[in-house]
């Protein structure tokens, strides 16, 4: 029987473990570019047309907001609010993004 409540809580710890709230693709437009994120586990890619892509490591996936950190050494501030990704770098405008369904 011991057994079979230790089957029940793997069960449940699996089920009921961290959820990233941010996975996904989105887009938006800001200062005039149009630009795409994906957000992958604990990667996130900001891509236009023109640039390379600048890619980012979530520092804590489980919690809403959060913060990122960015090759060129630049950090933000992420949240999800419904469907729409807000992306807040340090010292400059937010970005908003709205999820790709």
């Amino acid at each position: 029987m011991k057994y079979f409540y230790l089957i029940i809580t793997v069960f449940l710890l699996t089920a009921c473990g961290p959820t990233n709230h941010f996975d996904g693709s989105y887009e938006g437009t800001v200062e005039g570019m149009d630009i795409t994120v994906v957000v992958d586990a604990e990667s996130l890619t900001l891509t236009t047309p023109s640039e390379d892509p600048i890619n980012c490591v979530i520092d804590d996936y489980t919690e809403n907001p959060t913060t990122i950190g960015c090759t060129g050494s630049w950090n933000a501030s992420i949240e999800i609010k419904g469907k729409s990704l807000t992306i807040i770098p340090e010292g400059q405008d937010p970005g908003v993004f709205k999820r790709i369904e």
